[in-house]
This record gives structure tokens, sequence and C-alpha cells, in this order.
């Protein structure tokens, strides 16, 4: 089992890897100024996911079709900051 990890980690690009973290905190700390200052390019996307979130929230949710619905929307998500 180990050997199949390491190994697995072997395909990791380090340099792919630490830019992917670098980003991920840049994005991290800016987001507040983002959302503050009302950057309309940079909080579009979230304030909108936010906006149907809170509708659906009313909703009484199966805990089922919650988790596939969850599950569609970040892939969904993850899809869009993918492109």
């Amino acid at each position: 089992m180990i050997e199949y990890v390491e190994s697995n980690l072997d395909l990791i690009n380090l340099q792919v890897f630490f830019i992917s973290i670098l980003v991920f905190f840049v994005g991290y700390a800016f987001a507040p100024t983002a959302y503050f200052k009302n950057i309309k390019w940079l909080t579009t996307y979230p304030l909108w996911i936010s906006n149907k979130l809170e509708r659906l929230a009313k909703i009484n949710w199966n805990p089922i079709i919650l988790f596939l619905f969850l599950l569609l929307l970040n892939s969904i998500s993850l899809f869009a900051a993918l492109l």
C-alpha cells in the first residue's frame, strides 16, 4: 500500500503543485478586498451562486438529493474554474 502511494506521489509535478498552492493563497488573501471594494468581475459568480443557494436553502431537501446537488454544483464550479 505504501509503495502504491509513493509511486503515485512521484507523478505530481512539484512546480505545478507549488504554483497552485501560491495561487490559492494569493486568492484567499485578496478575496476580502475584492468583496469589500465590490470588484464586479471577481465577485459576480460567487454572489450569483450564493443567491441561488439562499433560495434553495428554504426547500426541505432529502439528504441524498442534497448531497448529489452539491456534488453537481461543485463539479460545475470546478469545471468553470478550469476553463
